[in-house]
């Protein structure tokens, strides 16, 4: 449930990020529709549209790849975001620095739901390298971190998160989750009363 909420937040944001013309716009706003009422096939197919119509654009290809992976095709997903990876390999636009962002966070999420652990968390810190103040993959990263038991770690993104608090993305929620996660961490790993 918790990688729903999540995979449906870094959507939300990532969408939001996507597109520039308003004909785009309406193409993005169109798949998010979908996305949200998890009709994953009709998502695609206007996923696919909107890369037909707007081939140039690195963003639209990431929106079809964060489908894709939400669909569950993995392996097609994590090929399209190697693609976009490998062919940005210095983002220099805002445009390619999140379609990298939103394709590594594919594979992440895809890592995640096979149970790859390790390799989720090497495909979030990639992200976060090109976006280190992104609430989305800072709470993606501290979750992970935590499951894992890598708990400095988990602190550490956590704090970041509540650090920026309510300037970024979301007004503060993922601050709120982050705290609830430092709790939980803390009641996890405290000594035991003798």
């Amino acid at each position: 449930m918790k990688l729903r909420v999540i995979a449906m937040i870094l959507c939300v944001f990532c969408c939001s990020k996507l597109c520039y013309a308003l004909s785009e716009q309406e193409h993005s706003d169109k798949v998010m529709g979908f996305v949200e009422q998890e009709r994953y096939q009709e998502a695609l197919i206007a996923a696919e549209e909107l890369v037909e119509q707007f081939s140039e654009s690195i963003k639209a290809k990431g929106l079809r790849v964060h489908v894709l992976g939400l669909k569950g095709d993995f392996e097609v997903a994590k090929q399209q975001a190697q693609s976009i990876i490998s062919s940005c390999p210095q983002p220099i636009t805002d445009d390619e620095k999140d379609a990298v962002v939103m394709a590594h966070s594919t594979i992440s999420n895809i890592y995640v739901k096979q149970g790859r652990i390790m390799d989720a968390i090497k495909e979030t810190e990639a992200a976060l390298k090109i976006k280190p103040d992104s609430e989305i993959l800072l709470w993606l990263a501290a979750v992970t971190y935590s499951q894992v038991g890598m708990y400095e770690k988990a602190r550490e993104k956590a704090n970041r998160l509540i650090e920026i608090g309510g300037k970024g993305e979301s007004k503060g929620i993922m601050a709120g989750y982050a705290r609830q996660l430092l709790q939980k961490i803390e009641s996890s790993t405290s000594p035991v009363p003798k």
